[in-house]
């Protein structure tokens, strides 16, 4: 039987976030059943529409993971993703971005997840919000630390910023730089050579 993996993002709106996901999903799907969990998308990329054609029995909408913090819908996406966690039965939850992050790690724990992955995209710990606010991000993102078995960063100088902020132990924090779908770059520059 294939180990069962939940990625989890707020939304699978074009950027890179989103885009990473889809390339992971695809790759892992050859040898895992994997299920992506988002919250509601307006404005999806071609390649996210064609992957969510492809994928649509393997994607789970809930309807209250929103980005901007709201009490009333964070209780209920953390309930839904509990409840979707709890029923899925996964070996593994990979959430990605700040949002889907935090409520999906506190979710998976809840339901006994086996291994509870995060991927942040980025950090919000300083140059975004006042000092208090930031106080905050850090705060919030050392105790949702604690459900996480792995953080998976973009570069060194996020790995050294979560060390620094005290979220997690070296061990823990992995680097692993975003792969490209080379081919894009591949047909640009043929077409520019025509």
């Amino acid at each position: 039987m294939k180990k069962r993996i939940a990625q989890v993002i707020t939304r699978l709106d074009r950027g890179g976030a989103p885009d990473i996901l889809r390339i992971l999903a695809r790759r892992a799907a050859e040898h895992y059943e994997v299920d992506i969990i988002t919250g509601p998308s307006r404005e999806l990329s071609v390649k996210m529409e064609e992957f969510c054609r492809d994928h649509e029995d393997r994607i789970r909408v809930v309807p209250w993971l929103r980005r901007d913090v709201n009490l009333f819908h964070d209780n209920a996406a953390l309930w839904q993703l509990y409840e979707l966690f709890r029923r899925g039965k996964y070996d593994v939850v990979h959430t990605h971005t700040a949002k889907a992050g935090m409520l999906g790690r506190i979710a998976a724990r809840l339901a006994g997840v086996k291994k509870i992955v995060h991927m942040p995209h980025g950090h919000n710990f300083y140059g975004y919000f006042n000092p208090l606010f930031s106080h905050m991000v850090v705060t919030a993102e050392r105790l949702a630390a604690l459900c996480t078995d792995t953080i998976i960063v973009l570069t060194e100088l996020e790995k050294h910023d979560y060390l620094k902020f005290g979220i997690k132990d070296f061990d823990s924090i992995v680097v692993a730089p975003s792969g490209l779908e080379i081919m894009d770059f591949y047909r640009i520059h043929v077409k520019d050579r025509n």
